[in-house]
């Protein structure tokens, strides 16, 4: 566990929603926009190749990057 795993379900980005009760609506808005981006981008590029680890960025990592300036704003 680390310092930023959220205490209610202990994953370091929190998947349960604890640590955003204190979020502003319009924050937790662009969260839900990036995500949904992020999704939609995943469905039209199942295969895509993106880096692991320290390993370079692919094209598909710039791609989908791009891809969620353009729509997760």
């Amino acid at each position: 566990m680390s310092l930023s795993d959220c205490t209610k379900c202990w994953e370091r980005l929190c998947t349960c929603g604890w640590q955003y009760r204190h979020w502003r609506v319009e924050k937790l808005i662009e969260l839900r926009k990036m995500i949904d981006a992020v999704i939609e981008y995943k469905k039209q590029n199942p295969n895509a190749d993106f880096s692991v680890g320290t390993r370079n960025e692919t094209e598909d990592d710039t791609a989908m990057t791009k891809y969620i300036n353009r729509r997760g704003k």
